[in-house]
């Protein structure tokens, strides 16, 4: 009997990367899986694939499209366990290249797609005293240059995660925040205006990549043992931890080795012979 035998399971941004690797796990282990995200033709190629899903594509910008989506698992499973709210995608530049309407957009989808989520959600959860997921970032515990409006809206999270645990715990919902290091998924592929590019290289650092499918299994046993928060890959812990014990250190690393003149000039210079 798998750990999340017969549970209901509603997972947003479900169509690919991390979102898609947690709903393949949830019916390996027994769930009812509810598939959300924008993309309806990945989502029904993937329900396909793994069986026992119900597809209720959404946009989580828009409060109706998540309360018709919640009413579709309703009607097909007859009440919702566990929420996991792994809608997202990053915007990423300067502060001087960014406008106002960026960071709008990135908090629109970030951070308030998980509020309306949790909004929509919420009664389900109480009546079956279930659990809300929210998978925010490793970057939602340390800055990161170039990424301030990515950053801010992952901050934003951990901090309503841990304040409505708080609030949801006389109603018996349980509330776990999830914070992963670098993971294979798509996020890179999608651009400041987030929109989806299929050849879009992914230049973050191959060598410290999980796979998506053993990021997917280490946020589930974080479900499964309902923790408060979880930082899901070991150099997203080590990073978190080093930040937290050494800081002024962690800060000076970051500023000598992420500064955007040093990459120009590694770039620049002639390789060096053998």
């Amino acid at each position: 009997m798998g750990k999340f035998q017969g549970k209901r399971i509603w997972i947003t941004g479900a169509s690919s990367g991390i979102g898609a690797s947690l709903a393949r796990k949830c019916v390996e282990e027994g769930a009812h899986v509810g598939l959300s995200a924008r993309r309806e033709s990945l989502l029904e190629s993937l329900s396909q694939e793994i069986g026992n899903c119900a597809v209720a594509p959404c946009d989580v910008t828009n409060q109706d499209s998540l309360h018709f989506a919640a009413q579709k698992i309703i009607g097909a499973f007859g009440g919702i366990d566990i929420v996991i709210a792994n809608a997202g995608f990053g915007v990423h530049g300067s502060l001087s290249q960014l406008t106002t309407a960026d960071f709008q957009r990135q908090f629109d989808v970030n951070y308030f797609g998980v509020v309306r989520t949790a909004l929509v959600a919420l009664p389900y959860l109480k009546d079956s005293k279930g659990h809300l997921v929210v998978v925010a970032s490793v970057l939602g515990r340390f800055g990161y240059p170039f990424n301030s409006a990515y950053c801010s809206s992952k901050f934003a999270l951990n901090g309503f995660c841990e304040s409505i645990a708080y609030e949801l715990n006389d109603a018996g919902v349980h509330v776990t925040c999830i914070n992963p290091g670098l993971v294979d998924s798509n996020i890179s592929r999608v651009d400041n205006e987030n929109v989806f590019h299929t050849g879009r290289e992914d230049s973050r650092p191959k060598s410290l990549m999980v796979p998506t499918d053993q990021a997917a299994s280490e946020i589930l046993v974080a479900i499964y043992k309902q923790k408060r928060e979880a930082v899901i890959t070991r150099h997203g812990r080590w990073s978190v931890r080093f930040n937290q014990w050494l800081p002024r250190t962690f800060r000076w690393l970051m500023a000598r080795y992420l500064h955007p003149k040093r990459h120009a000039q590694k770039k620049e210079a002639p390789a060096a012979s053998n």
